[in-house]
């Protein structure tokens, strides 16, 4: 089993544009104790901007860690070896539930609404919003809601979950498409970093009734 800076890797979580995301154990601890280790990437270009972007994680985790439960405890932070060590959320992620569908069995429910709604309140009441994409929320078998990306934003409205993110939570053809074969055409306008809403308006107005405080 590879090692990593005192840690055991299970497996590859998943790669991003920064770092790549490894399951892992301390080697002096529990074995059943996981960990995400995730590790700047140097095989990019841009590499000076890559560590500046992945040295603002640090931040961004102080920023939102005060909204209190829901954001991946920060265990180490090296900035000398450009690696970060967070907790373990074991759980669905989101945009799988987004991609089977809402109100559809095994898809996104009311309480998952229900739970973001919140979260992006407590986000904004303490000034900032993250990114709502779905892939970055995990649901845990016991209904705790982790934003597991260390990313935020000063408020602005405009990419909050209800002017923005909502969006892509209910298009569960866009959402399945990008799964399946990673392809974006059925969720953003094209040219643009904007989802399509038209389709989803209605609906995203039942949950608001429901759920906006």
């Amino acid at each position: 089993m590879e090692q990593m800076f005192g840690y055991k890797i299970i497996k590859i979580l998943g790669k991003g544009k920064t770092g790549t995301a490894y399951l892992a154990e301390k080697t002096d601890s529990l074995p059943d104790k996981k960990y995400v280790l995730k590790v700047l990437n140097k095989d990019v270009s841009d590499y000076n901007k890559q560590v500046e972007i992945f040295s603002g994680e640090k931040y961004a985790y102080q920023r939102m860690s005060k909204i209190g439960r829901g954001v991946p405890v920060l265990h180490e932070f090296n900035s000398n070896d450009n690696y970060l060590v967070k907790e373990y959320v074991d759980g669905i992620c989101a945009s799988e539930l987004a991609a089977t569908g809402y109100g559809k069995k095994g898809g996104l429910e009311d309480w998952h609404f229900e739970k973001m709604f919140d979260m992006n309140k407590r986000f904004m009441d303490v000034g900032i919003h993250v990114d709502y994409f779905p892939s970055n929320f995990i649901f845990t078998s016991d209904k705790e809601l982790y934003c597991i990306d260390y990313e935020c934003y000063d408020y602005n409205a405009e990419w909050d979950f209800i002017n923005w993110g909502i969006y892509y939570w209910l298009n569960q053809k866009g959402m399945e498409e990008l799964l399946k074969n990673g392809e974006t055409s059925k969720l953003n306008i094209p040219g643009t970093p904007k989802p399509f809403t038209e389709e989803f308006e209605d609906l995203k107005r039942e949950l608001m009734k429901k759920f906006l405080i």
